[in-house]
């Protein structure tokens, strides 16, 4: 480790390190460096984990075997270059301070943490110092993950009593005694920590044993399973909580009535697949003597969010009465002001509906776990730097001490009684001595704007707000906005005199380039007379028209372009004093479509690499890299395409596809010098390429919030990107790099756009407050995703039939304010491609003014099987119980959510009576799979709008749409070739041995769209002496639901799609049939980038025999997609005359060109041009002869599309049952068979 260095890993806003999934972690680095020291890269890792190892041993001496059991399962792990990179030039850090921010979304999968004895499920942060030549510094700290158990999601289950009897008999045959009963009933089967287990013990002792007493104990069963050598399960019980009560004698009875304080603990937990967590409540006789003591266990379930109507359950009466459960009792109002939110982490209330009201829910604290010990969080092979121990904390709800609460209402009492010590912004103590406040309290805020971010160009405006305590004198008040370009690094020389080393010297770079500087007085002026402004708040408004070309806003190491806000005050000629400050984001746009000639063209780049040389030089390794243009904006995905031929003898094991954002600095002072970085701010990976093999990829690598490309407008800094493919090969090689120039804008290419005829939204262009999502970058909001719809006409939505369907009664509307509200998509369909743009707009409807933090909008993609399995077991005491096991499998494709109005932390808005209308945009991932809906799963895409409410629960509006993954039958040549199915079967055997019945089927293609007919034909020759009662030929879907917690297992289903039977034929006979089955709408062949979902298709040919003999049977698998084949196209109007070979359209497809971007599905066009919708090769020239499509319901509906974060308040627009839309074609007439069958 250097000397005297240190580092330290803060949260934002969080003390206590505790976040719950799908938050977002952010905080930043602070390095303190008293001596310069070299590095390559600093990096920060953010790992979550669960891991379980143990050892067990048998047998002894030379027979003694130990086994080592070992499970682990990954969750997250991102790396993040902070500055540098592992293969970069080493640099010197300089002495002094250094501060590095980052963030990460977490994963919404995510279980608890947890810390046992053999195992743990941990998350972590590591800043690793890459140090050439030495031993890499690692600084680690822990953090918690919380991952919430709503009770209320199982209430049913979980809100009523438990009550399990035990009876006992001591000695046997004609020893035996009387039995001991004892029985033990808690009223709910669901708890959080915080609470109190209430557990009644009754007792009838007929034995001659004696109870000495009962023990009541809370035992928490940690169960760890191993993945090798092989599977086997280790479970730990510990006692986290006991209380005692005195026994039972001989022939007596009695109840008991205990309580058990539940402490800080994990929630129940089965969503790891090596680490699960569970909870009983275990009542155990304790009986003197050699006795086994009969034991009671109870099992519950121990949450995050309380059951409604359970918060605080406590028993009711004696003897005879009902054990009860009481509701938490209403708090009085409260006191202004307002009650403060929780300590960090704020619980999201959102999250708790439909539980406990706010108001009667007290916040929770953060505590460690009951008995818990700090871990060493240090891995194998990282170096100990300090304190690496970690404990995590759980949430604690305080139910029991009431004063937890009344504590918030005396606080807000006293200090709004606390006015009588003079005028506000003095205290008076008992000498009645004031004491001045410091400066006035200023506030800048900007007009409509909660973000803080303008357009270069723009108009900035907002308002100054003093708060003053006493009187005060200015001669003026001023408003200066600063923009600055400022550039700063330090190089390290080693200075040599006389041939011996003389020292190092530290030169300190720097540039400054102003941008913006301008002046403005609210109040007075510099050399004005001196003026009073009274006690009160005083208001000054401000506007400034931006230059146009200022450039965007960033914050890096090096170099900052920062715009500021300052207000000052003039109290005399010769003294100013600041008293307040804001930074602001400007964004600078950068139009691709200006420069769209070159960056719209492919790019792509090759390389040939020899290792070794002469005589020892091996066969080259080829590597090409393709991308489909090089203009991109934050929130696009780049697609690159990578081949590789190796003939070298050098294994490449990886290959590394890296976005670099290339930052050139340019110093002014003390001379004029050039410095670089570069960052890797995106990266996949993926297989590499043994020797001798040929492999192609084709990897993904989403845009994160980034500034564009800047080069002009600045001579001292530029900001450029580029993509970079490395090729990791084995031994000591150097890596061969690929590396190809890319834009990066805030207008998308409007070729990438699709160019259908939807209405677009009425809207401007681009709005920068309400269609936007900012994402924070060291300190600058970007916008990602801002695809430009230019030049569009000014159309509504009124006339799509996607309207809201509501079924809530006026009398419930109107108690909630919202008389109605809907979602409407620019699509008639309500469907679209992936990769393609959803744009809509979502209207609320007030009969009276509605109050509200902000308008929350999210889009969401994900997969999920689920069935239960039940199954008979027996416990210990020989009884038989019904066990179900819940069984699921989930896959998320994408999550967006951002505001249309407000913010989370942003104040409360009061909308008045009317409609509202707000404008949505979002850009839908290219590798989306297919809609689907299922008995036991879903590939489901859903919009959600929430009204974020303030201390209310919050109203959603939930909408479901379809999203198609476009399968294009043209680009399969083997979907395009005739299927012939022979099956042939002889009855009894030997010289009893009848004539073969023979089958055959014909069907010209084994590719179809929904809404074609599969022409099929049916030969049956049947030689034998058994009759044939029917053919059956049946179109089948052949579903395979995979799920992978709390095991793997895969659940199948064949469904019969259409059939139609033919015949009989008698023995002796032979006919042919020429039958067709029609493809209702239906979803595509192979949901592609789905792994819980298989979807299929097959025709089921059987061949039903008389009497006791079995059916001769087949299948045909066809393939299904949403581009028909060209070739198969019908012919003209159907005549009884042969066709012409040349009338038979039989263009292939190489299946290397890619079809360009499909269209949005739509209505026809009015004028019955413009080739088939849907998809769109060619600009609609490769398919001249297929119709158009609709897009048709498919038959199975989903009962309800409400999920898990759903409530009783969320209103689902179209009605409750969902039907995905597929893409149905009309072929009129139906294609004929193929003459040569």
């Amino acid at each position: 480790m250097p000397e005297a260095s240190e580092c330290q890993i803060r949260f934002d806003n969080n003390p206590c390190g505790v976040y719950f999934p799908g938050q977002s972690l952010a905080g930043y680095v602070e390095l303190r460096v008293l001596e310069a020291f070299k590095v390559k890269g600093v990096s920060l890792q953010i790992k979550g984990f669960a891991e379980v190892k143990w050892s067990e041993s048998s047998g002894t001496g030379k027979s003694r075997r130990t086994v080592h059991y070992h499970g682990r399962q990954d969750y997250i792990n991102t790396v993040t270059y902070l500055q540098g990179s592992p293969e970069g030039n080493p640099f010197d850090i300089a002495p002094g301070t250094h501060t590095y921010r980052f963030g990460c979304l977490l994963p919404a999968n995510l279980p608890t943490s947890f810390e046992g004895q053999h195992g743990h499920i941990r998350y972590t942060v590591r800043v690793v110092l890459h140090r050439p030549w030495k031993v890499d510094p690692t600084y680690k700290v822990g953090f918690t993950v919380l991952r919430h158990v709503n009770l209320n999601e199982n209430a049913l289950a979980l809100s009523v009593p438990c009550k399990l009897e035990v009876q006992k008999v001591f000695c046997c045959g004609p020893c035996a005694s009387d039995p001991l009963y004892v029985s033990a009933q808690i009223p709910i089967a669901g708890y959080v920590p915080g609470q109190t287990i209430a557990v009644r013990i009754e007792a009838t002792n007929r034995s001659k044993k004696r109870v000495s007493e009962f023990s009541t104990k809370l035992v928490k069963n940690v169960c760890y399973i191993s993945q090798t050598p092989y599977s086997r399960v280790r479970l730990e019980p510990e006692i986290v909580a006991e209380v005692r009560c005195q026994g039972v004698g001989a022939g007596d009875q009695g109840t008991w009535e205990q309580f058990l304080a539940i402490p800080a603990l994990p929630s129940t937990s089965s969503q790891c697949q090596v680490l699960t967590l569970g909870y009983e409540v275990q009542v155990e006789s304790k009986i003197p003597g050699p006795n086994i003591n009969p034991r009671i266990r109870i099992p519950i379930t121990l949450g995050t969010v309380p059951l409604a109507a359970h918060a605080i359950p406590t028993i009711g009466g004696r003897g005879n009465e009902q054990l009860q459960a009481y509701p938490v009792p209403a708090l009085p109002p409260p006191v202004s002001p307002v009650v403060p939110e929780p300590s960090a982490p704020p619980i999201p209330y959102d999250q708790l509906k439909p539980a406990v009201p706010v108001d009667q829910l007290p916040p929770p604290t953060y505590e460690e776990a009951v008995g818990a010990t700090p871990a060493n969080i240090l891995e194998e092979g990282e170096e100990n730097t300090g304190s690496n121990n970690f404990t995590p904390q759980y949430m604690v709800y305080r139910f029991n001490e009431r004063n937890d609460v009344s504590w918030w209402l005396v606080t807000a009492s006293k200090r709004s009684n606390s006015s009588t010590c003079g005028p506000a912004g003095y205290e008076t103590d008992s000498g009645d001595r004031c004491e001045k406040m410091p400066d006035p309290e200023c506030h800048i805020r900007f007009d409509n704007n909660p973000y803080g971010v303008y357009l270069a160009g723009q108009t900035l405006a907002g308002q100054v707000e003093l708060r003053l305590t006493e009187v005060l004198s200015v001669i003026g008040i001023s408003l200066r906005l600063d923009g600055l370009t400022e550039i700063e690094w330090s190089e390290v020389i080693e200075s040599v005199a006389s041939g011996q080393t003389g020292g190092r010297k530290t030169t300190r770079y720097h540039g400054q380039q102003t941008l913006l500087n301008s002046t403005s007085f609210l109040c007075g002026s510099s050399v004005g007379p001196v003026r009073d402004l009274p006690v009160g708040t005083h208001s000054y408004h401000f506007s400034c028209e931006l230059p146009a070309h200022l450039p965007t806003s960033f914050e890096g190491y090096h170099a900052r372009i920062r715009y500021t806000a300052k207000v000052s005050l003039h109290r005399t000629k010769a003294r100013t004093d600041p008293i307040g400050q804001t930074s602001f984001t400007v964004l600078r746009h950068l139009n691709l479509n200006e420069h769209g000639e070159v960056l719209v063209l492919p790019t792509k780049s090759e390389l040939t690499k020899v290792f070794c040389c002469g005589p020892c030089s091996s066969e080259p390794l080829y590597i090409s890299a393709q991308i489909a243009r090089c203009g991109y904006i934050p929130g696009q995905t780049i697609v690159m395409k990578i081949d590789a031929v190796n003939r070298s003898r050098t294994r490449v094991t990886e290959f590394r596809v890296k976005l670099i954002q290339k930052l050139c600095y340019s110093s002014q002072h003390p001379t004029v010098e050039t410095h670089a970085d570069a960052l890797v701010v995106a990266e996949s990976r993926c297989s590499g390429v043994t020797s001798g093999e040929v492999v192609k990829h084709q990897q993904n690598l989403l845009i994160p919030a980034l500034p564009p490309t800047y080069t002009d407008g600045s001579p001292i800094f530029s900001i450029n990107y580029e993509l970079e493919v490395e090729a990791r090969v084995t031994g000591p090689n150097i890596s061969p790099r690929l590396a190809m120039p890319i834009t990066i804008g805030t207008i998308a290419l409007e070729t990438t756009v699709p160019k259908d005829k939807l209405k677009p939204l009425t809207k401007p262009p681009w709005d920068p407050f309400s269609t936007q999502h900012y994402t924070d970058i060291i300190g600058t909001r970007m916008p990602i995703a801002n695809i430009a719809r230019a030049r569009r006409s000014q159309a509504g939505l009124d006339d799509l039939p996607n309207g809201s369907g509501n079924n809530e009664s006026a009398t419930s509307r109107d108690k909630m304010g919202l008389k109605d509200c809907s979602i409407e998509l620019d699509n008639p369909y309500n469907t679209y491609y992936a990769g393609q743009t959803v744009n809509g707009r979502v209207t609320f409807t007030f009969d009276s003014p509605k109050k509200i933090r902000g308008i929350v909008i999210k889009f969401a993609g994900e997969a999920e099987t689920k069935w239960s399995e039940t199954e008979t077991k027996t416990d210990q005491n020989g009884k038989q119980y019904e066990s179900t096991t819940n069984l699921t499998g989930q896959e998320e494709y994408f999550q967006i959510q951002y505001y249309l109005l407000g913010g989370k932390n942003a104040a409360e808005t009061e909308l008045p009576r009317g409609s509202h209308t707000y404008p949505f945009t979002c850009a839908l991932p290219p590798t989306l799979p297919s809609s689907f809906e299922g008995e036991w799963g879903f590939v489901r895409y859903t919009v959600k709008v929430t009204l974020d409410r303030p201390w209310k629960f919050d109203q959603d509006i939930k909408m479901a749409f379809t999203v198609i993954s476009p399968v294009d039958l043209n680009l399969n040549p083997r979907v395009k070739d005739p299927f012939k199915l022979e099956l042939e079967k002889t009855f009894c055997c030997f010289c009893c041995a009848s004539g073969p019945l023979s089958v055959i089927v014909h069907v010209p293609v084994t590719g179809f769209v929904s809404g074609q007919s599969v022409p099929v034909t049916i030969e049956c020759d049947n030689a034998s002496n058994v009759g044939v009662d029917k053919v059956t030929i049946t179109l089948r879907k052949l579903l395979a639901f995979h799920v992978h917690t709390p095991r793997r297992e895969t659940k199948r289903k064949k469904e019969q799609i259409t059939s139609i039977s033919v015949g009989p034929v008698e023995a002796g006979n032979s006919q042919t049939w020429q039958q067709h089955l029609q493809i209702p709408p239906l979803p595509p062949s192979n949901l592609v980038n789905c792994g819980i979902i298989d979807v299929d298709y097959d025709i089921k040919v059987v061949a039903e025999a008389s009497g006791m003999h079995a059916n001769l049977d087949g299948n045909i698998p066809i393939v299904l997609g949403t581009v028909p084949l060209e070739s198969f196209q019908p012919p003209p109007p159907y005549t009884d005359a042969p066709p012409v070979a040349s009338d038979i359209i039989a263009t292939e497809t190489d299946p290397s060109m890619l079809p360009t971007q499909p269209v949005s599905p739509a209505s026809p066009p009015s004028n019955g041009a413009g080739g088939a919708l849907g998809w769109n090769i060619g600009d609609n020239k490769g398919y001249p002869n297929i119709p158009p499509p609709t897009f048709a319901e498919t038959a199975y509906k989903a009962p309800t599309i409400s999920g898990k974060n759903d409530s009783e308040f969320t209103r689902i627009v179209g009605g409750a049952e969902y039907a995905p839309r597929y893409p149905t074609y009309a072929f009129t007439p139906s294609a004929p068979t193929l003459n040569n069958y």
